[in-house]
């Protein structure tokens, strides 16, 4: 962006409807966005810049009212003007428009510089009663990739759902998730980020780790690539332990309705790879790739002939969509598969797509 264009778009953080827009925008549909976008004249990445700066700022009223200070910027500005009374009129109009110019670029960073002593001079002051809920979902298909406000990188896999504050207190970084989530955790001893997925609750230091809580699965599945982190369920011990402590290279799967606990240490790339757009089968039932791929890409797939169910299945795919992997399964088993009329539905809105999977 060139220098007009960058302090055009920093005025907007000003406008308490565009500020609407920055706090829904994660949220948004493609249709959505693209209209924001058509309407102020940004780009996608405009405005997710914008948002990064909105969210990670923290701004107290001014304890003098909006218009005193108005009134005294507009009496400093004129006093000046008054001093040239020899020069023509314009030219102190001139002069006017001149420093109201530079009072309108300076006030954004006056604002930012306010902000940031008010924050850091008040680690402890509250935080969380002003920090807003940030929830973000990943569009079925799709990897979302966000940052948290400590700078941990999160990768959030199809249809999965992050919700955190828009700031972490200083003693605190907890967030929550339905689904499935790639980690990667800024180190802090003295403030392990929680976790919260399905009943349990995971204490992390400093960690590169996968967390499996689909809601239509009745596990938790954590896999630990580096780093510490300790799993626990609230009211409950896991095998005799308040925290059971997970060791690098081990994928742990905690069942929620028996409380048991299973290791594996096998790769832990085929759970991670997912982040980097693979998928990846391996020694697995027919019947779960499918509820696999029904998950990832938002659509129904019914087995019309169990028989297939347990069909045994290896292979790698690298962003192919649906179809495309289907057909290339069918290739090496014994199934045709075919799609359903989709419904519409009161609202007008489809419902989900429908694939049938039948025997050759």
């Amino acid at each position: 962006m060139n220098q007009g264009k960058e302090q055009d778009i920093s005025m907007l953080i000003t406008d308490r409807e565009f500020q609407e827009i920055l706090m829904e925008w994660s949220s948004m549909g493609g249709e959505r966005k693209a209209e924001v976008c058509k309407k102020y004249g940004l780009t996608e990445n405009d405005v997710k810049t914008l948002q990064q700066l909105w969210l990670g700022l923290d701004f107290k009223e001014f304890d003098q009212p909006l218009t005193e200070v108005e009134d005294a910027l507009d009496e400093t500005l004129w006093k000046l003007t008054e001093r040239k009374e020899n020069a023509p009129r314009s030219l102190a109009h001139e002069l006017y428009e001149h420093f109201a110019r530079i009072a309108a670029i300076l006030i954004i960073p006056i604002l930012i510089y306010t902000a940031y002593v008010q924050f850091y001079s008040h680690p402890k002051s509250g935080i969380n009663d002003v920090a807003q809920m940030v929830t973000v979902t990943s569009q079925a298909g799709t990897v979302t990739q966000l940052a948290l406000p400590d700078g941990s990188k999160v990768y959030l896999n199809s249809g999965s759902t992050i919700s955190y504050p828009s700031v972490f207190a200083a003693d605190l970084r907890k967030v929550s998730l339905k689904g499935e989530g790639y980690f990667e955790v800024v180190k802090n001893k003295k403030v392990p980020m929680e976790v919260s997925a399905g009943n349990v609750s995971l204490k992390v230091y400093g960690t590169s780790f996968n967390v499996n809580a689909l809601e239509s699965e009745k596990f938790v599945k954590v896999t630990l690539v580096e780093g510490s982190v300790s799993l626990s369920s609230k009211g409950e011990t896991i095998q005799g332990k308040n925290e059971f402590f997970i060791t690098p290279g081990q994928t742990v799967t905690y069942q929620q309705n028996t409380r048991e606990i299973n290791l594996q240490t096998d790769d832990t790339f085929q759970y991670t790879a997912w982040k980097d757009g693979i998928i990846i089968f391996r020694n697995k039932t027919f019947a779960s790739v499918l509820q696999q791929l029904s998950e990832k890409f938002n659509v129904d797939i019914e087995l019309k002939d169990n028989s297939l169910a347990s069909i045994p299945m290896d292979a790698t795919f690298r962003d192919e969509n649906i179809n495309e992997i289907l057909r290339l399964l069918a290739l090496s088993t014994p199934f045709r598969y075919h799609y359903g009329e989709q419904q519409k539905l009161a609202d007008g809105t489809f419902a989900k797509s429908k694939i049938y999977i039948e025997r050759k």
